[in-house]
C-alpha cells in the first residue's frame, strides 16, 4: 500500500505537496482550536491559542516540502536542501538590510504614530514578556525564510522532473 501511495506522489508531486500542506496546516488548526471535543467557546481561550494556530498555518508548507523531499529524493535530496539553505548568495550586508529594514521601518512608524496616540506604542516597549515576544518574532522569521527556501527547492524539483517546465540543460535556475 505504501508503494502505491509513493508512486502516486512521484507521478503528481505538486498535487501531493498542496494536499499535504492543506492537511498539516488546517488539520493542526482544527486540533489547536479545540480538537475533537469541539471548538473553543470564549474569546480568552481563542486568544490564548492564536499563536499556535498561526504557527501551524505557516509551518504546513515547510513540513510538506521537507517531507516530500525526503520521500522523493531521500538522503541526497535532504543534503541538497540543507546545502541550499546554508548557501549565501549575496553579501552579509544585504542579509542585514533584508532582515533589519522592515522591523526598523515598522518601529519608526509606530514610534512616530505613538506621538499622536499611545495605542501605537510598539509592543516590545510595553510588554512584560520581552524574551517571549522576541523568540516568537524570531521563530516567525525563520518559518517564513524556510517557506521561501522550501518553495525554491520545490520549483527546482518540478523543473527537474518536467512537471511544469521542460528541461533545459543550458539554462539553470
Amino acid at each position: 500500500m505504501f508503494q502505491a501511495i509513493l508512486s502516486s506522489i512521484k507521478r503528481h508531486p505538486a498535487l501531493a505537496y498542496f494536499a499535504l500542506t492543506l492537511v498539516i496546516s488546517w488539520g493542526g488548526v482544527v486540533l489547536a482550536a479545540g480538537g475533537l471535543e469541539g471548538f473553543l467557546a470564549n474569546a480568552q481561550e481563542v486568544e490564548s491559542r492564536l499563536p499556535f494556530v498561526v504557527l501551524l498555518l505557516t509551518i504546513g508548507p515547510v513540513c510538506s516540502g521537507i517531507l516530500l523531499t525526503a520521500l522523493l529524493d531521500g538522503r541526497a535530496g535532504l543534503c541538497e536542501f540543507l546545502a541550499r539553505l546554508l548557501h549565501w548568495r549575496v553579501g552579509l550586508r544585504w542579509y542585514a538590510v533584508a532582515l533589519l529594514l522592515t522591523p526598523v521601518l515598522a518601529a519608526g512608524t509606530l514610534l512616530g504614530l505613538s506621538l499622536v496616540s499611545p495605542v501605537f506604542l510598539p509592543g516590545i516597549l510595553t510588554s512584560a514578556g520581552k524574551p517571549g515576544l522576541l523568540i516568537s518574532a524570531l521563530m516567525a522569521g525563520l518559518v517564513v525564510g524556510a517557506v521561501f527556501v522550501t518553495r525554491d527547492r520545490g520549483a527546482s524539483r518540478m523543473k527537474k522532473n518536467d512537471v511544469l517546465l521542460p528541461e533545459n540543460k543550458e539554462a539553470q535556475i
